[in-house]
């Protein structure tokens, strides 16, 4: 692996502690327009968004909703929960970057 795919790879994974944040931050189930809408995530398109919504059900940290006719929402699974507890007592940093988020969705 170079220096460019442990770099993409690095932005993969951030990206995928950012959008799997704002589903636990947030105080009710998401949409990609949801997801979108922070600070965080302007910058990603609706398709990159689903994408890494794609790879976090995957990994059972985050859940699918359908509704009949709404689009597709999201929320934090068990797991999730599990997983963002013990990495914020790993990590002050993120920690830090959940209140951060926490403080923009409230």
């Amino acid at each position: 692996m170079d220096l460019h795919d442990m770099i993409s790879l690095s932005n993969l994974l951030y990206a995928e502690l950012l959008i799997g944040a704002i589903v636990l931050k947030s105080p009710a189930d998401v949409t990609i327009a949801d997801i979108r809408a922070t600070s965080f995530c302007r910058r990603f398109s609706d398709k990159y968004i689903f994408k890494l919504l794609q790879d976090l059900i995957a990994y059972g940290i985050v859940s699918p909703k359908i509704r009949a006719e709404s689009p597709l929402l999201f929320s934090i699974t068990e797991f999730g929960d599990y997983y963002f507890d013990a990495l914020s007592k790993e990590n002050p940093d993120i920690k830090q970057l959940l209140t951060k988020i926490g403080s923009e969705l409230a």
